[in-house]
């Protein structure tokens, strides 16, 4: 009987372990999920503002290009050529602003392509996490439904002897009055 106790105890006590660790590590997952939440917020900020001043670039070279296509068609008009030709580069510089933002749209979508298979990556990692600690959930939940079978059994075990006892006391009493 005490042995059942005992190991029953022990069961008890590693179970419980079991829990704690898989609390700690859950809550330790969660601490993590919030950092990258936060890194992830600040680049979008920081993106953001990298974008702001990039469109704010932007618009000053095209008030710059217009005026510059202005200054040099009023050159070309005194009869300095030399200014035309590298504003238009034979048609190479005009193309020029085509071709980084062919280059420039080929690249966001490669980094794309990345980031969205980082972010598969991340998820189906999260989910096997999950299914795992779902699967020791489990476990610890039939170590449990064990546990308490045993302790039904002992406690039926007790209550039978409990009952011998008694038929015995009252035998003993009748044996004594006979």
């Amino acid at each position: 009987m005490e042995e059942r106790w005992k190991e029953r105890k022990t069961k008890r006590r590693k179970i419980e372990r079991k829990k704690e660790s898989w609390k700690e590590e859950i809550w330790k997952k969660d601490e993590k999920k919030k950092d990258r939440k936060k890194d992830e917020k600040k680049k979008d900020g920081k993106k953001k503002d990298e974008k702001k001043s990039k469109e704010e670039r932007k618009s000053g070279r095209k008030k710059e290009g217009i005026e510059w296509m202005a200054l040099s068609v009023g050159l070309i008009m005194q009869g300095r050529q030399h200014v035309y030709h590298r504003v238009q580069g034979n048609g190479d510089e005009e193309d020029a602003p085509l071709r980084r933002a062919r280059k420039r749209k080929g690249k966001n979508k490669k980094k794309k392509k990345k980031k969205d298979n980082d972010k598969d990556e991340e998820e189906i990692e999260e989910e096997e996490e999950e299914e795992e600690i779902e699967e020791e959930e489990e476990e610890i939940e039939e170590e449990e439904e064990e546990i308490e079978e045993e302790e039904e059994e002992i406690e039926e075990e007790k209550q039978k002897e409990e009952e011998v006892k008694k038929e015995n006391d009252e035998h003993e009493e009748e044996i004594e009055k006979e």
